[in-house]
């Protein structure tokens, strides 16, 4: 009984569905995984936003109460207005637990003045730790009036130089039609004139281009009449000459 068993065991049906079983538990592993990481990522993700924007919300309410520069009675009272453990800094002064805030998410929130975070563990305890600058209302105004003029420059500079581009195609295109006519004299087409538009040197330069063509033409024209005219007179001496004389 048991030696049959072992025989189906080694026949291929029973390695089939070995495999298949092997298959289907990897899958459900691996499944069961990607959706463990993914609703960790997701309810880390939400997390991390609502503490961000309490703590927005919570600075920008208390910043129009502050004087600048603050002193330690005004940081404390920061401090303890903020949700969840807050620390408050200004130059050597601080309010509250500062062990807590990592350096560098500090000197990235002096560097940057801008909103960052920073995920944490206390003595196996996971934490999330975000930094902001408080803004005055002047700083924040300037702040404002920066991104601004860079918000305008990333849109004027690339138009300017769209503008620029077609400008100077306008100005070259001239000068294109100058030499491209050039060329064409010079392969013989003595018919060629330029457009001229406008009163400006360009349009003075297509002028004179198209009087020194002109000019150019009927000399051209001049010099082949007197050259057929030639052609002839020899022709006519060569008849001349050939034609047998009568006797005397």
């Amino acid at each position: 009984m048991i030696r049959r068993i072992l025989a189906r065991l080694r026949g291929i049906r029973a390695r089939l569905a070995l495999i298949i079983s092997l298959v289907a538990v990897l899958a459900t592993v691996g499944a069961t995984g990607v959706n463990y990481v993914t609703a960790r990522r997701t309810v880390l993700a939400a997390t991390q936003d609502q503490v961000m924007t309490r703590l927005r919300d919570a600075v920008d309410a208390a910043a129009p109460a502050i004087t600048m520069p603050p002193d330690q009675d005004t940081l404390t009272d920061l401090a303890r207005s903020l949700p969840g453990v807050a620390v408050a800094r200004y130059g050597k002064l601080s309010a509250g637990p500062a062990d807590y805030v990592p350096a560098e998410l500090a000197d990235r929130v002096r560097a940057e003045q801008r909103l960052v975070f920073q995920r944490v563990d206390y003595s196996g305890i996971p934490a999330l730790v975000v930094g902001m600058p408080v803004l005055t209302a002047e700083k924040q105004q300037i702040s404002e009036f920066a991104l601004n003029g860079w918000r305008t420059a990333a849109v004027a500079v690339p138009l300017a130089v769209v503008l620029a581009w077609l400008a100077a195609g306008a100005v070259l295109r001239p000068v294109r039609r100058l030499r491209d006519g050039a060329r064409q004299l010079a392969h013989g087409r003595l018919s060629t004139r330029l457009p001229e538009r406008g009163g400006d040197e360009l349009a003075e330069l297509a002028r004179t281009f198209n009087e020194s063509a002109a000019s150019l033409e009927k000399s051209v024209g001049e010099l082949r009449r007197m050259e057929a005219d030639a052609r002839r007179f020899v022709a006519d001496v060569c008849r001349t000459s050939c034609a047998p004389r009568s006797p005397r």
